[in-house]
């Protein structure tokens, strides 16, 4: 996706109200809502910035101050780029491309792509294919797991500077010398698994300047931890933006929702200065917003689609024997919305 001239604009605006954010941050913040809300010109960036908007005018909002963090301790080209790829490209070019497919050809499309990866499989062009087709689609996010050395995929991720990429690994991979190889990339969000090596990682993360996150697919027996509060106490020492939360396949639905009804109040109550994030539930609700029919795709190693989130397998649907559009209209075809 080239740069059109809304988006240059956009990032233009937003230099130079960044520029402001030592002298007056709250207001500078505020500011920057309003600057997206007015940019904005889908139902999904409308209601999210608004519900944004809203929090705000509580001055003890703990977002004042996960703001401010990010813009003082993270990269500023790498918060416009990422940040860009998501708002602009994802959910408002993208997502326009997104509703004109599904309405003429009558099948959902995903807002986002997730991608189970095994470097040690030489998947290179298939995965750079992937993502082609994805972008044709109007896909511009890319949630990438990976449990081995995540080197292999720099190259993947360079290739495709317009969109947004969450990089999902064990914080045993951050060194400085990958740290290096990786630099360049603005576009890139690094998820950092909550285990021993997160706050090392974490720590050299901030050293850098980058942007970074933690994830944690719990248990059973973890979601009462996750609960109560312990587990976000720890991980708000870790000073990430975003904490993400996967339920693994023994989790039992009930278990899941009572881990998004805690997610959704600590949200809601905004005392503490990360952004919390459950990758199955909002997943489903970003996209419900963006196509009103919400569907979403992972995609695991062997390249079989789960339509819920890492959960059950669809054994037919292949990304590496078939295309996306293929694979999404015979999985995610519309049963009620009109389409010509």
């Amino acid at each position: 996706m080239g740069k059109d001239i809304t988006r240059v604009l956009v990032e233009t605006t937003l230099r130079k109200t960044l520029k402001d954010i030592h002298q007056s941050p709250d207001r500078t913040i505020r500011n920057l809502v309003d600057l997206a809300l007015n940019f904005s010109s889908g139902d999904f960036q409308k209601e999210i910035l608004s519900d944004i908007q809203e929090m705000l005018q509580n001055e003890d909002s703990a977002y004042y101050t996960l703001a401010s963090n990010l813009i003082s301790q993270v990269d500023t080209d790498n918060i416009i780029a990422f940040g860009l790829n998501v708002g602009y490209n994802s959910c408002s070019a993208g997502a326009k491309e997104i509703r004109k497919i599904e309405q003429k050809e009558g099948f959902n499309i995903p807002w986002s792509l997730s991608l189970q990866i095994s470097p040690n499989a030489d998947r290179t062009a298939q995965y750079q294919s992937l993502i082609t087709q994805g972008k044709a689609l109007g896909i511009y996010t890319y949630l990438l797991f990976t449990e081995e050395n995540p080197e292999t995929l720099l190259p993947l991720i360079e290739a495709h500077p317009d969109c947004a990429f969450f990089l999902f690994i064990s914080g045993k991979w951050i060194t400085s010398s990958f740290l290096k190889r990786t630099s360049g990339l603005q576009h890139l969000m690094y998820a950092i698994q909550y285990d021993e090596h997160a706050s090392t990682a974490c720590r050299l993360l901030r050293t850098k300047k980058l942007l970074f996150s933690v994830y944690l697919r719990y248990t059973e027996q973890q979601a009462k931890t996750l609960i109560n509060g312990e587990i976000l106490r720890q991980i708000l020492l870790l000073k990430p933006a975003f904490a993400f939360f996967i339920p693994q396949k023994s989790c039992t639905e009930k278990t899941e929702q009572l881990v998004y009804q805690y997610i959704c109040h600590i949200r809601q109550e905004q005392k503490v200065p990360i952004l919390l994030m459950d990758i199955k539930y909002d997943n489903m609700f970003i996209d419900s917003i963006i196509s009103e029919d919400a569907c979403t795709a992972f995609f695991d190693e062997d390249g079989f689609l789960h339509p819920t989130f890492m959960q059950k397998t669809v054994q037919p649907f292949n990304c590496f024997q078939s295309d996306l559009r293929t694979i999404f209209s015979a999985a995610f075809p519309k049963t009620t919305a009109k389409h010509r």
